[in-house]
């Protein structure tokens, strides 16, 4: 009997690491695709550039490579998170997003620059005169602790032989946790506004961020575009929000975000539009549930229909309705 019971407690254990294995993976898949949304956008792509990296680029002068590119890394075929190449010359940018720290990282990135070279092949001269393209890989890291990891492959020393140690490609790193909410908000781009939204901690930090948007006139296209992919898919970028907050809660935020897009006389899109539609249809829903379950304990408590229907403002048939529902 006791076997039993501890068999049966493992297989209860088992299963819930095998959902949280699950909503981890969800979770992260869909904070991923946030950062690729909105870089998918070649201005995106410049304001990182010229903001974290110090690097001007002309619109006109990048394609991206994102729909086409995929890499055969370890047998497998990868598609890299962003991938943009400058026209006319073999040079490409690549962006990785983490939101943990990955200390195998060096690797990871020696292996996209060795896939791309490699898929580049039948460009390169098979002489003396052979060049690779130039790779600048990016690593955007919206990680809760301050990302820790090597920027290259590490290798052992050799003491005995005093091999000397190669010198592998280092990536460049842009770490939210280095950046204030105020310094990104500053920079009025989706990308920085995205980066500021991954910094939310808890319930002040939002309502910070929020009170801090509300005090700009107007938003700029950019920011508006990357509010509305936010709030499509913000239990994405803020995980606890549906832990710490209520519903209600969440509906008013969304509705908050909704006017601050709106402010500046700027119409409605067919998305906006829509959203607000839901959020009042939820509200409208939580309403009527709420009246009913009143009504139902009315009801039970033997309370004149009158009474009822005065108070509540229902019909006579739907309060029937509710009593034949009871029985």
């Amino acid at each position: 009997m006791v076997t039993k019971k501890i068999e049966n407690y493992e297989k209860m254990v088992k299963q819930e690491n095998k959902q949280k294995r699950k909503n981890n993976k969800r979770y992260y898949k869909v904070h991923d695709s946030i950062i690729k949304e909105i870089l998918i956008a070649k201005q995106e792509l410049i304001f990182l550039m010229k903001d974290f990296m110090n690097i001007n680029l002309n619109k006109k002068d990048i394609e991206n490579f994102n729909g086409e590119y995929r890499l055969k890394i370890n047998l497998k075929t990868r598609l890299l998170d962003i991938i943009y190449k400058i026209d006319e010359e073999e040079a490409f940018i690549t962006v990785e997003h983490q939101s943990t720290v990955d200390y195998k990282m060096g690797e990871r990135i020696n292996d996209h620059m060795a896939a791309i070279i490699s898929s580049r092949e039948e460009l390169m001269v098979n002489n003396k005169n052979r060049k690779a393209p130039i790779i600048y890989p990016i690593v955007l890291s919206t990680a809760r602790k301050m990302w820790d990891a090597p920027q290259t492959i590490i290798q052992y020393e050799s003491n005995k032989y005093k091999l000397p140690a190669l010198t592998y490609p280092r990536y460049n790193l842009i770490d939210t946790n280095t950046y204030t909410v105020d310094f990104l908000l500053d920079k009025r781009t989706g990308i920085a506004l995205c980066m500021a939204f991954e910094k939310v901690r808890n319930k002040n930090d939002l309502e910070y961020i929020i009170k801090k948007l509300k005090r700009f006139k107007k938003l700029n296209h950019w920011e508006k575009r990357a509010i509305k992919i936010i709030l499509r898919k913000i239990e994405g970028v803020i995980p606890w929000l549906a832990k710490e907050l209520t519903k209600e809660e969440i509906i008013r935020l969304k509705k908050e975000l909704i006017k601050i897009i709106n402010r500046g006389g700027d119409f409605m899109s067919n998305f906006e539009k829509a959203f607000k539609k839901i959020i009042e249809e939820e509200a409208k829903t939580r309403e009527r549930r709420g009246t009913t379950k009143i009504i139902k304990g009315l009801l039970a408590q033997n309370v004149d229909y009158e009474i009822i229907m005065k108070a509540t403002g229902i019909s006579k048939k739907e309060l029937e309705k509710l009593k034949l529902q009871m029985v």
